[in-house]
């Protein structure tokens, strides 16, 4: 007795749906436009397919853009050895390493810099290191 109810309640809630997308799409003078695919690649990552399981180039230009505030000057992929606990060994990460030429250059140590690097693990994310650089 309760599914009869249940499928009557669903159907009654996508109706009611129905008729506020057309009354609201009518009395706005246009139905709502589907959003285009995402389909913007930075030229930049071109050359980089993405990888199940990994962060794709654009995520990463998008996290340092975030974080610095800035264009993307260059994108690179590696592996090298990042200390994950003072004294242990390096641990051996695949990496995205990221230039951002910097909107508001920065203060540092008596110094001026136009430019951070960024590297960040391409399974997690996370920041494996960062500086500063000044570039002409």
């Amino acid at each position: 007795m309760k599914l009869p109810v249940v499928v009557l309640v669903v159907l009654v809630a996508a109706f009611g749906a129905s008729l506020l997308f057309w009354y609201f799409a009518i009395f706005q003078g246009q139905a709502p436009e589907a959003a285009p695919p995402d389909t913007a690649v930075s030229p930049m990552c071109s050359g980089f397919a993405p990888v199940p399981g990994e962060i794709s180039c654009d995520e990463t230009i998008s996290i340092a853009q975030a974080k610095y505030g800035g264009k993307a000057q260059g994108i690179i992929q590696g592996s090298a050895g990042f200390p994950e606990k003072e004294g242990a060994p390096p641990a051996v990460k695949s990496f995205w390493r990221i230039e951002i030429l910097l909107d508001s250059p920065i203060q540092k140590d008596q110094e001026t810099f136009n430019s951070a690097r960024l590297y960040l693990d391409r399974k997690t994310s996370e920041e494996l290191a960062s500086g500063y650089t000044s570039r002409p």
